[in-house]
């Protein structure tokens, strides 16, 4: 993760900004990361900027699924595992407690995603309360277009299949009062198909 880390702030947030199209409107919120919420907020966070200390900056353009999309110095995207990321947070917080939760889950024989997502849990409960990085979330400024905001948060997509699926349900619901009532007209109804 070295060759993704940036040292200079600023030209982070401005290419995050460029690659986002939020251009000079947009605005950031700071918060800190603590063990517990630490892969949560790192699930939710996008385009943003995590300060890892003395290791510089990672720009976050999205998360999906296990995957961190991040934006490396050469202005290239590159996939990072998410467990990589937290995993690199938390070896510094706490080595000890990181080689007893290894002993642990050697002990029950976790192996693959499920070991990874089990380290993950409990490195997070025991730290939950210690500090471990800092996170600034890049987001469009409130007062620019509604449809910009929309189409970012993906409601954009949820409206249209909303609409697609009220639509489908409506033909169909008439297709049926139409059959039934010419089946009623016609004389061919049956009595078993009321019940």
């Amino acid at each position: 993760m070295a060759d993704l880390s940036w040292f200079n702030q600023g030209e982070l947030r401005g290419a995050l900004a460029r690659h986002a199209n939020l251009g000079d409107g947009y605005e950031t919120e700071t918060s800190a990361l603590c063990g517990r919420d630490l892969e949560s907020k790192l699930r939710t966070a996008g385009p943003a900027i995590l300060d890892m200390g003395e290791a510089g900056f990672l720009g976050i353009i999205e998360t999906r699924k296990y995957k961190v999309l991040v934006l490396a110095p050469d202005l290239t995207v590159r996939r990072v595992p998410l467990a990589q990321i937290v995993d690199r947070l938390c070896s510094g917080a706490n080595q000890k407690w990181t080689d007893e939760v290894d002993a642990l889950l050697d002990r029950c024989g976790a192996r693959g995603a499920h070991r990874a997502r089990a380290r993950t849990t409990i490195l997070g409960e025991r730290l939950h309360k210690t500090r471990l990085a800092t996170l600034t979330q890049i987001s469009r400024h409130p007062g620019s277009s509604f449809l910009c905001q929309l189409r970012e948060a993906g409601l954009l997509r949820t409206l249209l299949k909303f609409v697609a699926a009220h639509a489908l349900e409506t033909v169909l619901w008439l297709a049926i009062w139409w059959e039934a009532g010419e089946a009623a007209l016609s004389g061919h109804i049956d009595a078993g198909w009321m019940m």
